[in-house]
């Protein structure tokens, strides 16, 4: 669901990029200085520089499954910046709504990951892929934090009516098995929630003022 392209930022960005046709004018000037950015929502400003070091990350963190010819490179910028923006999106409701991951939440749950691999292997993975652990880990706070983001915010708030739940289990083929009506209340919210979800960033982005510079924007398809 975090991977979804938030529909109309894809609209706007995806206009001004085939707008520069992937080359840089040197009409579109842009000075990295002061209060300039590439990304403003509410008071967070992201430069260049900072969005070219998350590329940078997100490539060594997936450049198993990244080509690293430099074939289709502003394709993958723009798709790139389209889930960044999802991010800072979700962070910034994380920071409003003062949700949080703790050190130990975090540490838990790279314990459960440890614990599906044999001993050491789960270390060794990253030096095989050369990965920085600690990068790693910085990512994947992230992405737990958004994840409780989307469940504490939309997921939680989601009702599920008694019909609802009778409309699920007539649909089953097993009538005579038992029923855990909490994991089909669950169930039945996640599945909600992931129809909701683009309206509901939607939502979110037009009130926390997203602005792309779009100067900016020509300027990372350099």
């Amino acid at each position: 669901m975090l991977k979804k392209i938030i529909y109309l930022l894809y609209i706007l960005i995806f206009f001004l990029y085939f707008n520069a046709g992937c080359n840089y004018s040197e009409n579109n000037t842009y000075s990295e200085t002061g209060r300039d950015y590439l990304i403003k929502i509410n008071n967070t400003i992201v430069t260049i520089a900072d969005f070219n070091m998350a590329f940078e990350t997100n490539n060594i963190l997936n450049a198993d499954i990244i080509p690293q010819n430099g074939q289709n490179l502003c394709k993958d910028k723009i798709f790139f910046l389209n889930q960044y923006v999802e991010e800072l999106i979700l962070l910034e409701r994380a920071k409003e709504t003062g949700i949080s991951i703790s050190d130990h939440d975090m540490e838990n749950s790279i314990l459960k990951i440890r614990k599906d691999y044999p001993e050491g292997v789960f270390e060794r993975l990253f030096i095989e892929q050369a990965i920085p652990f600690n990068l790693w880990k910085k990512r994947f706070k992230i992405n737990l934090l958004m994840q409780k983001v989307v469940k504490k915010d939309l997921e939680d708030n989601i009702a599920i009516t008694p019909g609802e739940i009778s409309a699920f289990l007539a649909q089953q083929d097993d009538a005579a098995k038992p029923v855990n009506q909490q994991k089909i209340i669950k169930y039945l919210r996640k599945e909600k929630a992931q129809k909701a979800y683009g309206e509901w960033l939607n939502k979110l982005s037009s009130r926390y003022n997203v602005n792309i510079h779009e100067n900016a924007l020509h300027e990372i398809m350099r």
